[in-house]
């Protein structure tokens, strides 16, 4: 029953809420922040910002296949690739290691 209530409180994220704040939502996770390793949520969305444009298109173009599937199937795929090419773009710019943040990101 706890559950409930914060279910109802949840807002529906829809698809010109990842547009326009993709990144911010990322950067709220803190396990996606930790282990990319960012210290906190300002930084993280930051240093994300310069790959946003293009992993919005990509994202958009990976979802227009799915466009006959329901609104929230699209929405969770959307939101995973946005998430990986943000992720992905970032780490090319880094020393970190692909593998690490991946099995970090997977535990």
């Amino acid at each position: 029953m706890d559950e409930k209530p914060k279910e109802t409180q949840r807002k529906n994220v829809t698809f010109t809420d990842l547009i326009s704040k993709g990144q911010h939502y990322l950067c709220t996770d803190k396990k996606y922040r930790t282990c990319l390793g960012f210290s906190d949520t300002n930084h993280c969305e930051t240093d994300l910002q310069p790959f946003k444009a293009q992993c919005l298109q990509s994202a958009v173009k990976a979802v227009q296949r799915l466009r006959t599937r329901p609104m929230n199937t699209q929405l969770k795929a959307f939101f995973s690739h946005l998430t990986a090419c943000m992720g992905d773009k970032y780490i090319q710019t880094t020393e970190l290691v692909p593998q690490q943040v991946g099995t970090c990101l997977s535990n």
